[in-house]
């Protein structure tokens, strides 16, 4: 195996032009990089120098290997980055602001990998609305946030000084039991057909309660309300009992109860987005980031 000190005072003198400006430059008296270039010319059984009256230039066998050098030397400082950034991630503190949905559906999916590749690292989160999370990210107690937005309705929130990576859009759909007549009305669904009907809302302070709300108006629907719930998992229990339908996104319906979910004809969803702040970006979020990154594509 080629000596690594031996790599450096060649691409030193590569980029010095002579043997006496490398050694200059390592520390080195010029005899010292004169022996040990001699005994890389024997190990390679190659010519790695044309000498002349001005110093020595490299021939090209030994351009090619001051490159190879280079790259090896490039990979190893790599490798001891990543060393030092795994280490740094065994002791690492992650907080994450995240919202209701997203604790439940896609949150787990993140951080079943991350945690086990990295079992040391410690981790909090917390549910909060986006401004919230906003916020939490400024004041530097939350390090990465999951947020959604919808299009009919996109936040107003100051997003200053924070990166907003697109995720995924999140559809919603009408949820009901397998029962109930609903689950045999034909796909797609048009929400002028909820007109009249049984519904469980979400509470009216809740961004998906209000753009339905605003898109029940514009069609004049107008819908019972049998329940306002907090909680898409009590939302989706009480549908699956029959008692009304529901409106979720597709990442909110859990598997638990027996549901099912309708298209709908108007095209309603929301974005999720993660949130960090900009140009600081840690080895701990970094690892978040390219884990999300990864489930994502995955579902």
């Amino acid at each position: 195996m080629l000596d690594l000190p031996r790599l450096r005072m060649l691409m030193a003198i590569h980029d010095e032009g002579s043997i006496a400006a490398a050694a200059r430059t390592l520390n080195y008296t010029p005899a010292a990089v004169s022996q040990q270039m001699s005994k890389l010319e024997r190990e390679t059984g190659l010519c790695l120098f044309l000498r002349h009256s001005r110093g020595v230039t490299l021939t090209p066998p030994g351009e090619e290997l001051a490159g190879a050098g280079r790259e090896v030397i490039l990979r190893l400082a790599q490798a001891e980055d990543n060393a030092r950034q795994l280490a740094g991630l065994e002791k690492a503190k992650l907080r994450i602001a995240t919202f209701q949905s997203a604790s439940a559906g896609l949150l787990p999916k993140i951080l079943a990998p991350l945690c086990q590749r990295f079992p040391r690292m410690s981790l909090e989160f917390v549910e909060v609305p986006r401004a919230e999370a906003f916020q939490l990210l400024r004041q530097h107690d939350a390090d990465v946030a999951l947020i959604h937005e919808h299009p009919e309705s996109p936040g107003d929130e100051d997003s200053s000084g924070l990166s907003l990576e697109f995720l995924f859009a999140d559809a919603l759909r009408l949820v009901t039991a397998p029962r109930h007549p609903a689950a045999h009305w034909p796909e797609p669904i048009d929400l002028t057909q909820l007109d009249g009907q049984h519904l469980i809302v979400g509470r009216v302070e809740d961004d998906d309660r209000r753009v339905l709300d605003a898109l029940f108006g514009d069609l004049d629907v107008v819908p019972i309300h049998v329940a306002e719930v907090g909680e898409y998992f009590v939302a989706a229990a009480m549908a699956s009992s029959g008692i009304a339908m529901t409106l979720m996104p597709i990442m909110a319906i859990p598997a638990s109860y027996p549901l099912v979910a309708k298209r709908l004809s108007q095209p309603l969803e929301r974005r999720v987005f993660l949130a960090t702040r900009r140009d600081e970006e840690h080895a701990a979020v970094a690892a978040f980031r390219r884990t999300t990154l990864e489930v994502i594509r995955r579902m």
